[in-house]
């Protein structure tokens, strides 16, 4: 993107995947997964009941309930996604957004463990078809959002919250995050069948 390229006269997906803020976010996002993964393997050595970083993680929608899954997954995902939104248009979303992500990804990375750890190499097939695609989707989902908001709540740092900075257009950044949000409803859907067909073939 040119330095004095307007923001919103690109397109859509460049939108949300600027180089400079994208892969930085990537990298805190990979980070949380890992953390979330060792954080598991200490539950496990501490004894604690492995049911708990299911529950935390909301990976322990994979039952034959379609209605639950799907509340569930979406509500997760509407959630986290609310509040990068939110972080977008504060001044403190230059940390607000990395901490947001780093956090989802500790939550996905209980998941994808705790399965193991719940059912052995079973979990590892009920994972791989029931969680890891909704997941995978909904983390790219969110690593997009947080690249808008990042870039968002800078700019509008730089401007001091003045009204008079054309360069803010928060209508496009509502409509961009809308956009995001259909995209969730869709993947959620996509997710809850997948977990329906994951518990009724294991």
């Amino acid at each position: 993107m040119k330095k004095d390229e307007p923001l919103f006269d690109i397109p859509f997906l460049q939108r949300f995947s600027a180089k400079r803020i994208f892969l930085p976010l990537c990298v805190t996002f990979t980070a949380g997964v890992l953390f979330g993964s060792a954080v598991v393997s200490w539950i496990e050595a501490s004894g604690v009941s492995s049911e708990l970083p299911l529950h935390i993680s909301g990976a322990s929608v994979l039952t034959s309930d379609f209605f639950s899954s799907f509340s569930t997954i979406l509500l997760n995902a509407l959630t986290s996604l609310l509040i990068l939104f939110l972080l977008g248009v504060t001044a403190f979303g230059a940390v607000g957004v990395p901490l947001c992500l780093f956090l989802k990804g500790v939550v996905v990375g209980i998941g994808v463990l705790s399965f193991l750890i719940n059912d052995s190499a079973m979990g590892l097939i009920r994972s791989a078809l029931g969680y890891l695609p909704t997941a995978s989707a909904l983390g790219l989902l969110h690593l997009f959002l947080g690249s808008r908001a990042f870039e968002f709540s800078k700019s509008l740092a730089k401007a001091g919250f003045s009204s008079s900075n054309e360069s803010l257009d928060f209508y496009r950044y509502l409509k961009d995050f809308l956009t995001l949000l259909c995209f969730a409803v869709a993947i959620s859907l996509v997710g809850s069948l997948l977990a329906l067909l994951s518990a009724v073939l294991f």
